[in-house]
């Protein structure tokens, strides 16, 4: 399993880094002209596992890497689960990267600009970090949540087939989620209660935590689906 992480991660490490680069030039232009850092760490968290599928998957078919590895002394259920592993450890340090980043934009403004709009905007919001890790959270669980929807269909199918796949899927359940709700374009009374229920500050806690276990337990079992499915390919 080691081994597998390891080859997978220096397969992708130099994007890795062109990744981070790419996330701090954002970052600034991002505050800047939005004068927000909540929306950057949560669109920065949101970018990063897909950015790390699409990346994995083009690797794949890099002079026959796929079918390469698959000839090395490493099972199935390695490769798959080293492929999760990279794609969440990658999100995780990202999205800590990006938590440090606001603070460090708002230190910044606010020693170049002082009491400018946006440093008072980018001080107001580092004030309360809590809210900035609530934000890069959620950013980071629709990310993976997305990633564990793709990736099933990308390591049995590969990115081509899999994005012809993938959207005909959506598809089908928004039409059956349409049918079967007759008033789907109202916002559920939940989901207004839920977007009171945050307001409050001493919720966002719980709702990290929330948040974070749902996420990990979607994409455990988008493992689990992924390597069931991976067994079966012929490579």
């Amino acid at each position: 399993m080691k081994a597998a992480f390891i080859s997978e991660f220096m397969s992708v490490r130099a994007i890795v880094i062109q990744s981070l680069v790419v996330f701090l030039v954002f970052g600034v232009f991002m505050c800047a002209g939005m004068q927000t850092a909540v929306g950057m760490v949560a669109a920065i968290g949101a970018m990063t596992p897909l950015i790390m599928v699409f990346s994995f998957s083009a690797y794949d078919n890099l002079n026959g890497w796929e079918r390469f590895r698959a000839m090395l002394p490493l099972s199935r259920n390695a490769i798959v689960v080293s492929r999760y592993a990279n794609i969440l450890a990658t999100a995780l340090f990202t999205m800590l990267v990006a938590f440090a980043l606001s603070f460090a934009l708002a230190s910044l403004v606010s020693a170049a600009m002082p009491g400018s709009a946006l440093a008072n905007a980018l001080a107001e919001e580092t004030a309360r970090p809590i809210v900035i890790a609530s934000s890069s959270v959620a950013g980071t669980g629709i990310g993976l949540l997305m990633a564990a929807f793709l990736l099933p269909a990308v390591l049995r199918f590969g990115m081509n087939k899999a994005m012809r796949y993938v959207p005909t899927a959506i598809f089908v359940v928004f039409m059956l989620l349409a049918l079967a709700l007759p008033n789907f374009a109202e916002v559920p009374p939940i989901v207004v209660n839920i977007g009171t229920w945050l307001e409050n500050p001493n919720n966002l806690p719980i709702a990290i935590a929330a948040v974070a276990a749902l996420t990990l337990g979607v994409y455990a079992v988008s493992c689990g689906v992924a390597i069931a499915l991976y067994r079966s390919k012929d490579l």
